[in-house]
């Protein structure tokens, strides 16, 4: 092989890895992004309104209204 060729092959060959990084980059972004939505409505809407057995099954919500009546 010539030199010029193996320039070529080494040119085509750095820019398929910084595709491919670029590309990991992007789904790891992505993945992480979908994993802050779902902890995000776990608090927000999820946890606020589920029945937990400490709280004598009732939701946060009904338990902390119920305090500030009682």
């Amino acid at each position: 092989m010539t030199t010029p060729q193996i320039l070529s092959i080494a040119t085509l060959i750095g820019m398929m890895a910084l595709f491919l990084w670029g590309r990991f980059r992007y789904d790891v972004t992505a993945i992480l992004a979908a994993l802050a939505r779902r902890v995000d409505y776990i608090e927000r809407f999820y946890n606020p309104i589920r029945r937990h057995s400490t709280l004598g099954y009732l939701s946060p919500m009904h338990f902390q209204r119920q305090a500030q009546l009682a």
